[in-house]
């Protein structure tokens, strides 16, 4: 019981942790929630950043016709920072339709990660090493100093300068006289790499799936060897492979649920679950069984294998399948970690 009570606490601090992860879905659109091209979901960058950055990216869009949008956000929920960007490029919709001439730079403040994503339509101009060198020379400087606010606005103004000259025109940003008072910043636990869980998962899985197959293996060479059939109630038989089925997959479909959810304790937690129903199972079955034993009843062949069955077909249960969806990339770019 005081297990059952420590798993239940474990649990309940776990769901309590995957609520706090931001979806990609849920982090607004600048332009049509604000009219703006800069997002502050992090909150590290302030009104006088967030008004410097919007200006340097509306005469981008008025002199050159490109968009330039800017997102922080607190994590990266678990994803990678290249498919979140892309994610997010794609469903903003940066750049002009059929030009694909759209940037987006993205930081992820827990994560401690930055990429620039770069549309199509200006791969020619911002290629992957180019987005690679800006972000080395004029973001990771300043975020070492946790001025993030001061390293997006060179960001956004070196990639601003840079495409706007490639394509003839010329962009009048003045740098302020006084610069602006960086916010203070507090950084929380970001959620484990999904690709950290997929292999806690396989782990996990191998952990508990190879003992079990053994373990049925073993069982079925005691029911192969018993001699009186009512003892035979008391093993497993080895044509049981929906059981081993069950027990085998009951860890993947556990991890699979904690890397949908980008969080490794679901899966730790629940892999154990169906070795432990497994369990409760044969304790029911030895239960049952023992008092033939114990008065020596010796019942029928066909009598003994009918109620064998019976007592197994309570072990016998499903899983739930979950799907997983995609999107297509909005390009190049370059990805860093500061």
């Amino acid at each position: 019981m005081k297990r059952l009570k420590i798993s239940l606490v474990l649990l309940t601090l776990v769901c309590a942790g995957i609520a706090y992860a931001i979806p990609m879905d849920q982090v607004p659109n600048p332009k049509s929630s604000a009219g703006l091209w800069v997002q502050d979901q992090a909150q590290i960058l302030g009104p006088a950043y967030i008004q410097l950055i919007n200006n340097v990216a509306e005469q981008l869009h008025d002199k050159a016709g490109v968009e330039m949008a800017l997102v922080t956000v607190d994590n990266l929920d678990g994803e990678s920072v290249e498919n979140y960007a892309n994610t997010l490029f794609n469903r903003y919709g940066v750049g002009e339709a059929g030009k694909d001439n759209g940037i987006l730079i993205l930081i992820a403040r827990d994560d401690r990660k930055t990429r620039i994503e770069v549309g199509y339509g200006l791969e020619a101009v911002i290629n992957d090493a180019k987005a690679g060198r800006i972000l080395d020379q004029t973001a990771i400087p300043w975020f070492h100093d946790n001025q993030f606010g001061r390293g997006l606005y060179e960001t956004s103004k070196a990639l601003a300068v840079e495409i706007s000259g490639a394509i003839g025109s010329t962009l009048s940003v003045t740098d302020p006289a006084t610069w602006p008072e960086q916010p203070t910043v507090t950084f929380e636990k970001a959620p484990l790499r999904k690709g950290v869980v997929v292999l806690v998962i396989m782990l996990v899985s191998i952990l508990f799936g190879i003992p079990t197959i053994l373990l049925l293996l073993w069982y079925g060479l005691r029911y192969a060897l018993q001699k009186s059939p009512e003892k035979k109630l008391l093993a497993v038989s080895p044509n049981d492979s929906v059981e081993a089925a069950f027990l085998f997959m009951g860890p993947i479909v556990a991890g699979m649920i904690g890397y949908d959810q980008g969080n490794l304790w679901v899966g730790l937690i629940g892999a154990p679950i169906p070795i432990f129903f497994w369990w409760l199972v044969r304790k029911f079955r030895v239960r049952l069984a023992k008092p033939l034993l114990d008065a020596g009843v010796k019942l029928p062949k066909e009598e003994i294998e009918k109620r064998r069955k019976k007592l197994h077909s309570s072990s016998h249960g499903g899983g739930s399948r979950s799907s997983f969806g995609g999107g297509s990339s909005g390009g190049g770019g370059a990805s860093r970690s500061f």
